[in-house]
């Protein structure tokens, strides 16, 4: 809970502790983020790149993985700005909001993007997640997330 600036010279590094920590505890499969972090946490793995990417994605951030693909790294935009939440699924019950479906105005036909070749049609899903055992869940708070430092 200190407060303190995270930069993407030292996120990885507390990232890690708190992952470390709560494994000996449940098996960390996610860690929420909110866009800062997530960007600083990206960022800080620009100098692992072991290839230049020939293609660029057009939604941008797919999700990361952490330590060697044990958890992924999620990006979350009603997660707190100040915090990283690191969840075992073993103690997690999803609830669903609202089922799976085309997005409104869509009713699944697809569109065709100008000068490209490509089509494409979106779905839509929402939920929430809560916890049966707090003991097995942690997280990093009271941060502040710097980008591009």
């Amino acid at each position: 809970d200190t407060a303190e600036t995270v930069t993407k010279s030292t996120i990885q590094g507390k990232m890690f502790r708190q992952f470390m920590s709560a494994n000996q505890i449940g098996d960390v499969k996610w860690i929420t983020t909110n866009a800062h972090a997530f960007q600083c946490y990206g960022e800080s793995l620009t100098g692992l790149v072991r290839y230049t990417p020939t293609e660029v994605l057009s939604g941008g951030w797919l999700g990361l993985d952490f330590m060697a693909g044990k958890a992924k790294l999620l990006m979350d935009f009603d997660q707190p700005d100040d915090r990283i939440n690191f969840l075992s699924p073993e103690d997690l019950i999803f609830g669903e909001f609202q089922p799976l479906e085309w997005e409104k105005g869509t009713d699944g036909n697809l569109f065709k993007i100008a000068s490209q070749l490509d089509y494409e049609v979106t779905a839509s899903w929402m939920g929430n997640i809560g916890t049966t055992a707090r003991g097995a869940q942690a997280y990093l708070a009271n941060k502040t997330f710097t980008i591009g430092v």
